[in-house]
């Protein structure tokens, strides 16, 4: 005989908490690949530190922490002007750019510059995500996103070294050429925030997407 209303809702319920975890899920994975993805940069430029300047790598360190630092001190005064989608166009712009003059530069002032745009992406992208968490999880504040982010930033220590490894040390790619390949970083990031990651579900007076 024809299925009953109830075991008929039973199996839509059971559809929708599929549909739910998967989305979940999902969400989780993109949370965890963009902080692998965005912290990235910032390892690769401490991982190179010795080849943009032998005699001056405390100079790496600090042009691949202040600028990010300062950006963080000023995003209350700007951030709720400039959209998430905006903004990760341009932490996508900045990562390609530090690849770039690191890569090309033929001055060490170049190269700093390019660290310095490193420092400035991962800050951005690392404040508006952390940000973003709580649209898909306002419920708990975003934790899991959070734990997902946070997993993946600290992966992205691993794999940031692993780039260096593999490709100049064991690969014997020149550090420029290392440095350019990663470029494909950049647009694994703009994959993963705009296809995988999706719009958050839409809150009041929430700021466009």
């Amino acid at each position: 005989g024809a299925p009953s209303k109830g075991s008929v809702n039973a199996v839509g319920g059971e559809d929708d908490a599929a549909a739910a975890t998967t989305s979940s899920n999902t969400v989780l994975g993109a949370f965890w690949l963009m902080g692998l993805l965005n912290n990235s940069s910032f390892v690769i430029m401490i991982a190179s530190a010795k080849a943009i300047s032998a005699g001056g790598v405390g100079l790496v360190y600090l042009c691949d922490t202040f600028p990010g630092l300062a950006l963080k001190a000023s995003s209350p005064y700007w951030f709720d002007r400039v959209s998430y989608r905006t903004r990760m166009f341009a932490c996508a712009a900045l990562m390609a750019g530090s690849f770039v003059l690191v890569a090309l530069g033929h001055t060490m002032g170049i190269q700093l510059l390019g660290v310095a745009l490193a420092s400035a992406q991962c800050s951005m992208g690392e404040a508006s995500m952390l940000s973003l968490s709580t649209r898909y999880s306002p419920h708990d504040g975003g934790a899991a996103e959070l734990t997902a982010w946070s997993s993946g930033t600290g992966f992205a220590g691993i794999f940031g070294y692993a780039w260096i490894v593999v490709f100049h040390l064991w690969g014997g790619l020149s550090q420029s050429l290392t440095t350019l390949l990663a470029l494909v970083i950049t647009v694994a990031y703009l994959c993963v925030f705009f296809l995988m990651l999706g719009a958050p579900p839409p809150v009041d007076n929430a700021e466009e997407e």
